[in-house]
């Protein structure tokens, strides 16, 4: 049993963080090796709170990305949803902070904006007529929040943080 966990030990031992992640390009995409944290998924009550203990394990075991996907509702508040709280992206500062410390390379990803979502679940914040592919009004507010992360996070290496627009499209939703 003891070589099987020294073996074991060692993996553990041998992490990654502290590395300088791969820089991609669109001739070669880096091998990202990773997993979703989604403490900012769901709006049931406010954000899970990251841990930054976690992406020090995650890291420990060798992995090198996180997707993040994120509620709008949990980046601004009912009567404001048309633009995002800056106050409510300090949460998405740490997790980019964090990652870049731990050598893990953190991809946000927008998973239910005004006008769409891949779930079924009507969402109350919006008109039930609304649709992101159709209507100009979800557009005009998907692309503000887009030009706002945009904006924020100008600096960040792409190393270290990338985009992923809009979770799991489905162009026949209406």
């Amino acid at each position: 049993m003891k070589p099987v966990f020294l073996i074991i030990g060692a993996f553990l031992l041998s992490p990654l963080a502290g590395d300088v992640l791969p820089e991609p390009s669109a001739q070669k995409l880096p091998q990202w090796r990773g997993f979703n944290l989604q403490n900012l998924y769901w709006d049931r009550g406010g954000a899970i709170p990251f841990k930054e203990e976690d992406f020090e394990i995650i890291s420990g075991f060798g992995f090198n990305f996180l997707r993040i996907p994120v509620s709008y509702r949990l980046m601004t508040d009912r009567e404001r949803f048309r633009e995002l709280d800056p106050e409510r992206l300090k949460v998405i500062d740490q997790v980019i902070e964090w990652g870049t410390k731990h050598g893990l390379h953190i991809c946000l990803n927008l998973f239910q904006v005004p006008g769409y979502c891949i779930t079924p679940e009507p969402d109350p914040w919006w008109p039930s007529s609304w649709n992101l592919w159709e209507d100009e009004e979800p557009q005009e507010i998907f692309a503000g929040y887009w030009k706002t992360l945009a904006a924020r996070y100008r600096g960040v290496p792409n190393r270290n943080l990338s985009f992923n627009l809009i979770n799991e499209n489905q162009w026949d939703t209406p």
